[in-house]
């Protein structure tokens, strides 16, 4: 009938998370500490009441939908051909490329460790509401890349870190700082991130 249950429940159909295992209700209850250990910051829910933000999973469902688009990402690692990649190994050089930005428009290109989000946290993991500061000493490649875009907005194949074996391993996120508008040395709404929500790619040993 299209709802869930006896018809009586009006809030169908919805989309949740369930756990793989059961509380102590023997519920399949995905809660707070599930969120956390399996969701990246930048996706944690936030209710915000009586002054204070808190954690809630609640605001993870979501319902009347009746559309759901599937966007390629327009800013994001490759290699020298300009194929998508986020897997890399000491030894590779990352490369970045992109579309959609605004044309003749200059960008700074910053690797940052995941996560970077577009408001802080404090030590409890709560939204601050400041901008993300780009920081040099999280760049492993010791550079920020100068790029502009061209008349059609698109940034070129560009190598932003040439790895070897000594390389950190980890998770990264790539920036693109728009030093025009916005403010510079912070991520903010004007910029580009690879792989928005998640990391941009991933650094391993061979």
């Amino acid at each position: 009938d299209g709802y869930v249950g006896d018809g009586d429940y009006v809030n169908g159909m919805r989309l949740i998370f369930f756990a793989e295992t059961t509380n102590s209700a023997g519920k399949y209850v995905f809660g707070n500490v599930d969120m956390n250990n399996t969701l990246p910051a930048s996706r944690w829910h936030y209710y915000y009441g009586s002054g204070k933000y808190w954690p809630s999973t609640s605001g993870l469902s979501v319902k009347w939908v009746n559309q759901i688009n599937i966007y390629q990402p327009n800013f994001y690692t490759c290699d020298d051909s300009g194929t998508p990649k986020s897997a890399f190994t000491q030894g590779d050089t990352v490369y970045v490329t992109g579309t959609g930005p605004p044309a003749s428009t200059e960008y700074h290109v910053w690797i940052q460790t995941d996560d970077v989000l577009m408001s802080t946290l404090d030590a409890m993991d709560r939204p601050l509401g400041g901008s993300y500061t780009l920081t040099s000493g999280d760049d492993p490649s010791d550079e920020q890349e100068e790029v502009t875009t061209n008349g059609s907005g698109a940034i070129a194949i560009t190598p932003i870190w040439e790895t070897d074996v000594f390389s950190p391993v980890g998770n990264y996120e790539v920036v693109a700082d728009n030093q025009s508008s916005g403010t510079q040395g912070t991520y903010d709404s004007n910029d580009k991130l690879d792989n928005p929500g998640w990391w941009g790619f991933t650094l391993a040993a061979p």
